[in-house]
């Protein structure tokens, strides 16, 4: 996709360093998929992943963190839904969202 910024998501993992710089421009949030070419940008925004495991966690953490700022139970494990999410219609994250 030629225009990331035109997806409209929350939080972007991206190894591209021209894709980094413009998705920041646009006041996106960017985790940085490690990679030679992108090693002289700056981390602090986002944060920089070494690996796919590495980039899971920090979209986790991100995700539980978001829960927490709107009063929402985490899943109680892993793969599973919350129980708030347990059976509603989608998408339930973007109608709490725009509540």
């Amino acid at each position: 996709m030629r225009d990331k910024g035109a997806v409209g998501a929350d939080l972007y993992v991206e190894d591209s360093a021209t894709n980094v710089v413009t998705l920041r421009d646009l006041g996106q949030a960017v985790i940085i998929m490690d990679n030679s070419t992108n090693r002289r940008i700056s981390d602090k925004l986002g944060g920089r992943a070494l690996d796919w495991g590495e980039a899971e966690e920090m979209i986790r953490d991100r995700y539980y963190s978001w829960l927490d700022e709107h009063g929402l139970d985490r899943p109680p494990k892993r793969g599973v839904e919350p129980n708030w999410a347990v059976g509603s219609p989608r998408p339930v994250v973007q109608d709490l969202v725009q509540a």
